[in-house]
């Protein structure tokens, strides 16, 4: 009695767990249908906005970061767009370093701020803005100081913004694809984006608000930086917001910035704590919410918003998959366990999503050869966001530490 009760558990054990992957895996995987329409049938182009924004501030929160703010002020130095159009403001955020020399021997405005205690990129944002906001601009932008934008970034991001978007994303790439750890992070981004974004832009759906690369109008950055709440990930916090009101995030790939990937694993860990349990925290605030507007208006972005605060990281979801495979394949009768043959095209399902979305990005030989270089760092990579994905289950708290950069 006792061992056919257990055995009844087990099973249902495992068909929960298996319906929870599988469910994961079927939000992951269909944007795949928009991402592939868009490129069968592209939309028509965009008719030429009447007059883009000719007042920009682009912000800026830098935390000892001497090594790579100068080439992203030079990027900005160089872009396809009038010079009196947009204006450079950057905070330097409890900074021991040369951060705001650098910065004004550029030209660019430097503001200053220390702290007694620790600080969030959101609060140094709020405080930079506070201080700016009222010189007459029409539109911000927000950069990382790593980024470097391509040339024709602002103009791509102010013809989105006076067609009427309030808020506008742009495609950011690696400048370091270099395989390994890097390598796989510019992977996962590069699915976000041509993949993620672009197969919810045609299906209907907004694309996602990332950390950089992003352009607002001013009415909206004002409502948004005006309620900083107190997680490390304001990005995520904001897309939360935007879809409970019905704000879709305008994604364009005309847009693009590059960012520098994280190449040190040690960094890479903690990268992915502090966003993993930004995520939590937004997803116990927003979930509830989300999912109640969508129950009472049928709102399609307020439930994809939903899913995503609670979806898997791929790299565990691709564990999750493997993992029933194997056992499917060495304990084919095990109870509750669905056949090999099922999770099988899973995963298959999860290689054809890497590769259409390098194949969608233009990938070269080069690109895929580094892709199977890269592949040996996925078991730490797997471990690091099981650690972070904890850390967010469990309410851990956590801090904003910049990510070392150098390139």
């Amino acid at each position: 009695m006792i061992t056919t009760l257990v055995v009844a558990l087990a099973a249902l054990g495992f068909g929960l767990a298996q319906v929870l992957v599988l469910f994961q895996a079927v939000y992951l995987y269909y944007p795949l249908v928009g991402a592939l329409l868009a490129r069968a049938y592209p939309p028509a182009p965009a008719e030429p906005p009447a007059a883009p924004p000719r007042r920009i501030a682009v912000l800026i929160a830098a935390h000892d970061e001497e090594a790579v703010i100068g080439g992203a002020l030079d990027a900005l130095a160089a872009q396809i767009y009038p010079a009196d159009g947009f204006d450079v403001f950057v905070v330097a955020d409890n900074c021991h370093d040369q951060t705001a020399a650098i910065v004004r021997r550029t030209g660019a405005t430097v503001l200053e701020r220390f702290t007694d205690g620790p600080s969030t990129k959101g609060q140094a944002l709020a405080w930079l803005w506070q201080h700016v906001r009222h010189r007459g601009h029409l539109g911000v932008v927000v950069l990382d100081a790593d980024n470097q934008a391509a040339p024709d970034f602002l103009g791509a991001i102010a013809a989105e913004l006076s067609r009427g978007h309030p808020v506008v994303q742009g495609i950011r790439k690696a400048k370091n694809p270099d395989g390994g750890t890097a390598g796989l992070d510019a992977l996962t981004e590069l699915c976000t984006h041509r993949v993620g974004a672009a197969g919810r832009m045609r299906l209907g759906l907004g694309g996602p608000l990332m950390g950089s690369g992003v352009g607002y109008q001013v009415a909206l950055f004002d409502s948004l930086i005006a309620e900083v709440g107190q997680t490390v990930v304001e990005d995520c916090e904001w897309q939360a917001r935007l879809a409970l009101a019905g704000t879709p995030v305008r994604w364009t790939d005309h847009a693009v910035v590059y960012d520098e990937k994280t190449a040190r694993a040690e960094a890479m860990g903690t990268q992915r704590n502090r966003w993993m349990a930004g995520r939590g925290q937004v997803a116990r605030a927003y979930f509830g919410p989300l999912m109640r507007r969508f129950a009472a208006t049928g709102d399609a972005l307020a439930l994809d918003t939903a899913l995503f605060l609670v979806a898997a990281p791929r790299s565990l979801l691709l564990a999750g998959m493997g993992g029933f495979l194997l056992l499917a394949t060495i304990l084919p009768g095990l109870p509750g366990l669905w056949p090999a043959w099922v999770w099988l095209g899973v995963c298959l399902g999860f290689v054809a999503y890497v590769l259409i979305a390098m194949w969608l990005d233009g990938a070269s030989r080069r690109d895929y050869l580094r892709l199977l270089r890269g592949v040996g760092q996925l078991p730490r990579f797997t471990w690091q966001m099981a650690g972070a994905t904890w850390k967010a289950l469990s309410g851990a708290a956590v801090r904003w530490v910049p990510t070392p950069h150098g390139r």
